[in-house]
């Protein structure tokens, strides 16, 4: 959520945020592009999304049971990125395959070259594994994907270090340097490391400030990272805000980065 400033010189009734919707997703496992598990359906509700918080586990816990029966974040992320690169490469056949079927009822049409081209270099980096967005695209072939198919590795991705709580205070993991390799070699997305276990503990004394006063100084000033989660997402996705304000009403509002304002917005203006 992105709250109004109170400090804008004016008294408005109503403040109006602006939120990141999340869709929360089950983890995939080894074969879910070929449907293991609810793979297929996991990798739909991924596709549909804008970008992607990857949660990545590096905590050991007797009682939280891993698919893999061990914790290894660097394998964990490589499954990941296999299954999604296996599933992109589907989709990548199947817009091949419709846009080949479509040029040969059409005598008159043909490939072109940007196409054969660009279809060339993406099949080739799903084909070793590697996401769409690792790749160097220009404006005419990203906008040629975006035209022809969704690919899942195409959307911008934040990497979520999920540690316990015990290692976010002291900002020290064992799995961190391995998880900060590999993202530096697949793409160098934006990592964060953090604690839902803190986190969960935060929340739990957020109407008591006394209770949550001696919780933050027992954990050495630790503080919570969701507002950093909540800003990287927005400037993953390539988006801004700004403000409007007037007597009865303050509003958060959200754009594209370098889109003008709608005229809602403007309607909004003061």
């Amino acid at each position: 959520q992105l709250a109004c400033p109170l400090d804008l010189g004016c008294h408005s009734v109503r403040q109006v945020p602006r939120f990141l919707n999340v869709t929360d997703i089950a983890g995939l496992v080894k074969g879910a592009a070929e449907g293991a598990g609810l793979g297929n359906a996991f990798l739909s509700n991924i596709q549909a999304t804008d970008g992607i918080y990857h949660v990545v586990r590096c905590f050991d816990n007797p009682d939280v049971v891993h698919v893999e029966d061990s914790v290894d974040p660097a394998r964990d992320l490589e499954i990941i990125q296999s299954e999604l690169c296996k599933k992109d490469l589907e989709f990548l056949l199947k817009a091949i395959s419709a846009e080949e079927k479509d040029v040969r009822k059409n005598p008159t049409m043909k490939l072109s070259g940007l196409f054969n081209s660009t279809m060339t270099k993406a099949r080739e980096l799903l084909e070793a594994g590697k996401p769409i967005l690792s790749g160097e695209w220009s404006t005419p072939e990203v906008e040629l994907i975006n035209e022809k198919v969704r690919l899942i590795t195409s959307k911008p991705v934040i990497y979520l270090v999920n540690m316990s709580q015990a290692d976010y205070i002291r900002k020290k993991n064992k799995w961190l340097p391995a998880i900060h390799k590999w993202v530096q070699e697949h793409g160098k997305s934006p990592m964060i490391p953090f604690s839902v276990e803190f986190e969960q503990n935060l929340w739990k004394r957020r109407e008591d400030p006394a209770a949550l006063e001696a919780f933050i100084a027992e954990c050495g000033g630790a503080k919570s990272v969701l507002p950093k989660m909540i800003t990287t997402g927005y400037h993953e996705l390539n988006l801004i805000h700004f403000f409007t304000a007037g007597e009865t009403e303050v509003r958060c509002w959200t754009v594209f980065q370098g889109a003008l304002a709608s005229p809602s917005c403007r309607r909004h203006s003061h």
